[in-house]
């Protein structure tokens, strides 16, 4: 995507620090290619996110403009970007299950919202920043706010998600899910939970850590054993550097893995035997902030992952008293079992969900 830069802008090599090498600047004015995602580095004037570009150039937020998205999602592609919604059966089960979902406290642990956006204005309720307490938690990624209107986006404008308009709770757990620089630990991810899991049915983490820890295990078991469901993305296959995510790989969470657009396991899917349910999760139409063109496409299992976690909220909206063991077995009744080179994994069924 492209930026347009604000001020002097420093190139800074190899990554996003103030002491990194600098061997030009960009003048106000220019137009830069930067990745989607943006990263955490140092701080400078209260900003501390970094965009980078395809070369590893790091260049400070705080020195660009508004992104230009090159493919602003238009009004007349509300039908396709509801279209996993609708394509399920998801927006009839949700008028079905309307009294009874109302019921239902749902938690999104993510890169934070854009709370301004017109499809998401009133979802959030609960919220804090737990990267930065105190601090706004303003979306500085899109990651977020992409996620959380999978789930609520209300439709006003554009984008309805599995449970238009329904509140969530909202954690800002990291500055982006880059493992690398998105700044989000173990601890941090404990002390999300202790908040959140007393207060939810349904935690949505679109994140996770490459290593096991104890302590995390222990907080995910204590919680779920509570009846909490914890919904979690496996993680992407980013060839040599891939790991399957903490903590969707504990038995106690629903891990998710992606499908691509004709409902067979997406590349991005890393290919490991704990994975729940694999749901669509290439080129989804979602909402992000309003100064990244208020809608946009991401894919990966993160994109999956909301979706079914909506789908469980769903679930517990009938069968309140369901832990983590009975809607894992309800997710296999509606997904089928398919088999690629040789890796067995589970594929939402190609028809209505029946819950």
């Amino acid at each position: 995507m492209k930026v347009t830069v604000t001020a002097n802008l420093n190139v800074r090599v190899g990554k996003p620090s103030l002491n990194a090498p600098c061997y030009q600047y960009l003048a106000p004015g220019s137009i830069l290619e930067v990745e989607g995602n943006l990263y955490s580095g140092d701080m400078y004037d209260g900003i501390s996110t970094w965009y980078k570009d395809l070369a590893g150039n790091y260049y400070w937020s705080g020195g660009v403009g508004k992104v230009k998205v090159e493919n602003l999602i238009l009004e007349d592609n509300a039908k396709n970007a509801n279209f996993w919604v609708e394509k399920f059966g998801l927006d009839k089960l949700f008028l079905l299950l309307f009294k009874e979902i109302q019921n239902i406290r749902i938690t999104i642990l993510d890169t934070g919202i854009e709370p301004e956006h017109p499809d998401m204005k009133g979802i959030d309720r609960n919220i804090s920043n737990i990267v930065w307490p105190g601090k706004p938690i303003n979306d500085e990624d899109g990651h977020g706010t992409h996620c959380a209107g999978i789930i609520s986006a209300s439709g006003v404008k554009l984008i309805k998600g599995v449970l238009p308009g329904h509140q969530l709770n909202i954690g800002k757990i990291m500055a982006s899910p880059d493992p690398d620089f998105g700044g989000l630990t173990n601890e941090i991810l404990i002390d999300a939970l202790d908040i959140y899991a007393p207060v939810s049915d349904v935690i949505s983490i679109s994140a996770g850590l490459p290593t096991y820890s104890q302590d995390l295990y222990d907080k995910i078991k204590f919680y779920a054993d509570q009846g909490v469901i914890i919904v979690a993305a496996i993680g992407n296959n980013e060839g040599e550097t891939s790991h399957p995510c903490y903590p969707a790989k504990f038995d106690e969470c629903i891990s998710v893995g992606a499908l691509n657009s004709l409902c067979e396991l997406s590349d991005l899917t890393i290919r490991v035997d704990k994975i729940d349910i694999c749901f669509p999760g290439e080129n989804i139409i979602s909402t992000v902030p309003i100064s990244m063109g208020s809608y946009d496409k991401k894919s990966g299992t993160s994109m999956s992952t909301p979706f079914v976690a909506g789908i469980i909220a769903l679930i517990k909206a009938k069968y309140p008293s369901w832990g983590y063991r009975e809607i894992r077995e309800k997710l296999r009744d509606i997904s089928d079992l398919k088999t690629v080179q040789n890796f067995n994994y589970r594929a939402i069924k190609n028809k209505n969900i029946e819950i």
